[in-house]
């Protein structure tokens, strides 16, 4: 509804040129950046906070040598060490100097993630496993594979460079397996 109310109040070069289209509009300006300010933090800590338990859970199965990591608090197995680490992260994005320098890198790992996994869906379905049911009907491996292809190919037109960085570090091959217990 929003989107609609803009379309029919604001005129065309207002929309595409003015950055504070919305706060002129509001009744309070105030509004606006309150609700955009609460959405950022919203966003900086469910990624902050999601990103450690996602390493926390590829440390316990050693997938990468992170064994540091494994291990949480205590009291509610909180994953301390990984969020510790994805504050770093994310300080040390914010020294390199704005978001127009981290903005890339950031695009090229959110593009990797979906072209995985549209390669793991392909994958699965060529292999046919019984226990990989899609349930979109226009669902087949085809469709897959092209999305990966896509993305993949968004990664290299948007910056060549960072896409073969970062598909490097995706597809690095994981650590050996630990020997089995005694």
């Amino acid at each position: 509804m929003l989107i609609f109310g803009q379309a029919g109040s604001v005129d065309r070069g207002a929309l595409q040129y003015d950055l504070s289209a919305m706060q002129h509009l509001c009744v309070r300006e105030g509004f606006v950046v309150l609700g955009v300010a609460t959405a950022c933090l919203s966003t900086a800590l469910g990624s902050m906070f999601g990103s450690a338990r996602i390493m926390q859970a590829i440390a316990r199965d050693r997938i990468f040598p992170l064994s540091f990591f494994a291990h949480g608090a205590a009291h509610g197995d909180e994953p301390r060490r990984a969020i510790v680490l994805s504050y770093t992260v994310a300080q040390a994005g914010l020294l390199i100097g704005g978001i127009d320098a981290v903005a890339p890198v950031l695009t090229n790992f959110f593009l990797v993630t979906y072209t995985l996994t549209n390669l793991a869906a392909a994958l699965l379905a060529l292999c046919g496993l019984p226990n990989f049911r899609p349930v979109w009907r226009l669902y087949s491996w085809q469709t897959s594979l092209l999305g990966a292809a896509l993305t993949a190919g968004s990664m290299f037109f948007l910056n060549p460079l960072f896409a073969l960085l970062t598909l490097a570090l995706a597809l690095a091959p994981p650590s050996p397996p630990p020997p089995p217990p005694p």
